[in-house]
């Protein structure tokens, strides 16, 4: 929950929440969530996914670049090892592969 926190105080697109800075894209198929919050330049995007196997999804997400700040699969959090890119170059979609009960962090740098 500390790193939780840290990445809220960390990034106005957490810090501030406003139902208006805010898009969420649910793919039930896929039993997959995707949140993206932004104020200002500040923008973060979030996949959650809830399925017992891996799952590719693409998704829309603002061209440009995304730094990840968080991923449920990192040997850091007791996972098998992280399987997401560091970095997603987007051109307004980006095709993602998740692992089983996992989430991802990204932001995109202002």
């Amino acid at each position: 929950y500390r790193e939780l926190l840290r990445l809220r105080r960390a990034s106005t697109a957490l810090a501030r929440p406003d139902k208006e800075s805010m898009e969420v894209i649910a793919v039930p198929e896929k039993k997959l969530l995707a949140i993206r919050r932004w104020q200002g330049a500040s923008q973060v995007f979030a996949a959650f996914h809830f399925g017992g196997s891996s799952v590719e999804a693409a998704l829309v997400l603002p061209a440009g670049g995304w730094r990840r700040e968080m991923d449920s699969a990192d040997a850091r959090w007791q996972g098998k090892g992280t399987s997401m890119p560091e970095q997603l170059e987007s051109t307004g979609r980006v095709a993602l592969r998740l692992p089983a009960h996992s989430f991802a962090v990204y932001s995109k740098p202002s």
